[in-house]
């Protein structure tokens, strides 16, 4: 068993809002369905399309549909627009230096290998792992215990890095802390069951260790 760091892609390691919100308007301007102001969308920043989606056409009959629709506007279109937030880079490298990384993302898998690349930020990561296009692994309780049993971790020894919810249940699910970091898309109320937070990614190195008591 070997410590880890897990992190979250959107809203920790990149700034994606701006593709994201735009291919989602894009794909429900195509479909006929109502579109609210992108203001009002930042929810769907982070979490699974799927329900994403469900909520925003008011059920799961068309799920499908946007699924397919987004995602080929987003390979061409959204995963360009994406940035890393500044100094995530020298954060990455401080990182390294407590254990090796993981990207564990609801976003497709290939999608964010392409996303760290683009960034030049592979070097970094032991793994990069998110959903595959029929939908496995699209919750993050489930995908992270496919990464502690594929790379044999010992939860007590990991820390979850991510700006939502989603990482904070998905962690305790799982018996990993996690540092909630507060230059992404979700705040300190939504973070509130994360061990720490963190306000920059400047001090992201030594918020992590010391949640992992290094």
């Amino acid at each position: 068993m070997t410590a880890a760091l897990l992190l979250d892609l959107d809203g920790t390691i990149l700034d994606s809002a701006p593709g994201i919100l735009a291919c989602a308007r894009a794909t429900l301007t195509a479909m006929g369905a109502d579109c609210p102001p992108e203001a009002e969308m930042r929810w769907m920043v982070g979490p699974p399309l799927r329900p994403s989606f469900a909520r925003l056409l008011g059920g799961t009959a068309r799920v499908e549909e946007a699924v397919e629709r987004y995602r080929a506007l987003y390979a061409t279109q959204g995963v360009a627009a994406a940035r890393p937030f500044a100094g995530m880079a020298a954060a990455l490298e401080a990182l390294a230096a407590l254990g090796p990384l993981y990207v564990c993302t609801s976003k497709m898998t290939a999608f964010a290998r392409d996303m760290i690349a683009r960034s030049d930020l592979t070097r970094h990561f032991a793994g990069v792992h998110g959903a595959d296009p029929a939908g496995a692994h699209d919750d993050k309780a489930a995908l992270m215990g496919w990464m502690i049993d594929a790379y044999a971790l010992s939860p007590d020894r990991c820390v979850m890095i991510g700006d939502r919810a989603e990482d904070v249940r998905a962690s305790l699910a799982h018996g990993l802390a996690t540092v909630g970091v507060l230059w992404g898309y979700g705040d300190a109320v939504e973070l509130s069951e994360a061990a720490a937070l963190c306000a920059a990614p400047e001090a992201l190195a030594k918020t992590a260790a010391g949640v992992l008591g290094l």
